[in-house]
């Protein structure tokens, strides 16, 4: 859809394609007569930028809703520039195509990435790209950068990816831009072209450090409670060979004063040896 407009800012032509879409005459549409198709929501910015670049004489770009012939209204992309004859400003002209399409794809894939965003969030996970090509990575918002201490891992798992067919799992730390330490774990895999050739290297990682935190807590409270059991093991062992050995000592004195005393009557001795006997076995 073409147009031109005059040194006024006032239209003078409009081709074809412009007068179908809206479905108006050109006597319509001339003078300021194309404004009435604009959405009301949209005229005042969309006269606002025609004027300002107008009055400048330099190129515009703006895009607004218009009302078509069937009374939807689409949204254009409306572009125009200073048009010269013999070094003299004669006024602009100008073309519009019909975005609407291309809009509602915008708008759809966006509110697709901002839930995409909100799940990474939720949900702790992000995703990262490196062409091999040309060797540059993209990252989510969810990641930074790899601890210095665990770039090696990466590597490796990079130089694994050339020989392999399968996805890799690694499990190291990154360094947000607080300073916090994060632990993650990545599923890496190859992308390969028709040829089998690596051409691009994805991955998923999902931060797990209350995960590994909690790992690591269990640990540290087994540990606690073996120590605990063995030093309570080596404390009954202690009492258990203190007891016996007190026991031991008391009936060997017991006996020795039996056996000083060999002429006692047979039911003391038989008394005694029943007083021997539990005095072990007494818990």
């Amino acid at each position: 859809m073409i147009w031109v407009s005059g040194p006024d800012r006032l239209c003078t032509f409009c081709n074809k394609s412009y007068l179908e879409f809206t479905g108006h005459s050109l006597d319509q549409r001339l003078g300021d007569g194309w404004a009435a198709a604009v959405h009301p929501e949209d005229l005042d910015r969309c006269l606002a930028a025609y004027v300002s670049c107008f009055d400048a004489r330099r190129d515009f770009r703006s895009e607004f809703r218009i009302r078509r012939a069937d009374g939807e209204y689409r949204w254009i992309l409306d572009k125009g520039v200073p048009l010269y004859r013999d070094g003299h400003f004669t006024g602009y002209i100008g073309g519009c195509l019909d975005i609407t399409e291309q809009k509602l794809f915008t708008e759809r894939l966006m509110a697709s990435k901002a839930r995409l965003r909100d799940a990474q969030r939720l949900a702790k996970v992000g995703y990262w790209e490196r062409s091999v090509d040309t060797d540059t990575i993209e990252w989510s918002d969810f990641l930074d950068c790899v601890h210095s201490k665990d770039r090696q891992k990466i590597v490796d798992c990079d130089r694994r990816l050339h020989s392999t067919t399968t996805p890799i799992e690694v499990n190291y730390r990154i360094r947000r831009p607080d300073s916090k330490v994060r632990c993650v774990r990545t599923i890496i895999e190859g992308i390969r072209n028709d040829r089998g050739e690596l051409v691009r290297v994805v991955g998923a990682t999902q931060d797990v450090t209350e995960k590994v935190n909690a790992q690591e807590e269990m640990r540290r409270i087994r540990a606690s409670l073996a120590a605990a059991r063995e030093d309570e093991s080596r404390r009954i062992a202690r009492d258990l060979h203190d007891d016996i050995t007190q026991r031991l000592a008391l009936l060997s004195v017991a006996l020795g004063e039996t056996v000083a005393e060999p002429m006692r009557p047979p039911e003391i001795l038989v008394t005694n040896i029943h007083s021997f006997r539990n005095a072990i076995f007494v818990t």
